[in-house]
C-alpha cells in the first residue's frame, strides 16, 4: 500500500506546477474537440444528405487522406534512415565496461525483451530497448544486472514500477481504472455505430415521409384512401349537420 501511495504521488507530481496544469488543461481541450469533430461531422453529413451512406464515406474518406499520405511518407523515409543507421553500425557492438562480465546471448535476448515493455522516461513515446538516452541505457544495465541474479519478468516490471510509477509500463496492466483503455476503444466504436444506423434510419423515414411513400405493412384503416379521403369524425359532423337542416 505504502509503495502504490507513493507511486501515485510520483505520477502527479508534476500537477504542482502552474505551467504543466495549463498544459494538461489545453490538452484536454483539445482532446475533447476533436472528438466533438469525429462525432459531429458524420451527423452533419448525415443530416444535409438525408441519411446518404455514400456521401458519408467520401467525406470520411476525403478527411483521412491528407494523414493517409503523410503516413506513407514518414514510414518510407524512416525505413531508409533505419537502413543507413543499420549499414553503418553492422557488426559494431559496444564493448563491455570494466568490470563488467559480458553476458550470454539468452540474457541480452531477455533485456531487450524486457526493456521493449518499459517506457524511457527521457523519451516518453520509445521504449527502453529503442531510446538511446543514457537512462536508457542504464535502465537496460539495470535489467541485464537482475536477470542474471534470477529475477523473474514481473519481478523487474514491479521494481521499476515502484521506482517510476505504473506509467512507466508501455502496455497498462488490465487491472483497476486501466481497464477502460481496453474495452474503451470497443465499446466507443459500438457507440457511434449504434447512433450512425440510427441516424441513417431516421433519414430513411424522412425520405419516404417527403415522397409520400408508406409503409405497406401498416393496418389499412391507419392510412387515407382515395374514395374516402374523409375522417370519421368530419363523416359523423357532416352527417349530422344534414340531418339538421
Amino acid at each position: 500500500a505504502a509503495g502504490r501511495t507513493r507511486g501515485l504521488r510520483r505520477t502527479f507530481a508534476a500537477a504542482a506546477y502552474r505551467d504543466f496544469r495549463y498544459l494538461w488543461l489545453a490538452q484536454m481541450t483539445n482532446s475533447a474537440a476533436m472528438w466533438v469533430q469525429m462525432v459531429g461531422l458524420p451527423l452533419l453529413v448525415l443530416e444535409m444528405t438525408d441519411g446518404s451512406a455514400l456521401h458519408l464515406g467520401m467525406v470520411m474518406a476525403a478527411r483521412t487522406a491528407p494523414a493517409l499520405a503523410l503516413l506513407a511518407l514518414a514510414l518510407g523515409t524512416g525505413a531508409a534512415a533505419a537502413q543507413t543507421v543499420d549499414g553503418a553500425l553492422d557488426g559494431t557492438e559496444r564493448p563491455p565496461a570494466p568490470g563488467e562480465a559480458v553476458p550470454s546471448a539468452e540474457i541480452d535476448a531477455r533485456t531487450a525483451e524486457i526493456g521493449a515493455t518499459l517506457r524511457c522516461p527521457i523519451c516518453r513515446q520509445q521504449s527502453v530497448a529503442e531510446s538511446s538516452s543514457r537512462i536508457a541505457r542504464e535502465m537496460q544495465g539495470v535489467i541485464r544486472t537482475m536477470l542474471m541474479d534470477g529475477r523473474t519478468t514481473e519481478e523487474i516490471e514491479a521494481y521499476f514500477v515502484d521506482a517510476y510509477g505504473p506509467w512507466i509500463l508501455l502496455r497498462p496492466r488490465a487491472e483497476g481504472i486501466n481497464v477502460l483503455v481496453y474495452i474503451g476503444p470497443a465499446v466507443a466504436f459500438a457507440l457511434g455505430g449504434l447512433l450512425v444506423a440510427r441516424r441513417i434510419r431516421r433519414g430513411r423515414g424522412r425520405g419516404q415521409d417527403a415522397t409520400g411513400e408508406e409503409d405497406p405493412a401498416a393496418p389499412s384503416a391507419a392510412r387515407p384512401t382515395d374514395r374516402d379521403p374523409l375522417r370519421k369524425a368530419d363523416r359523423k359532423w357532416i352527417e349530422a349537420a344534414i340531418r339538421g337542416s
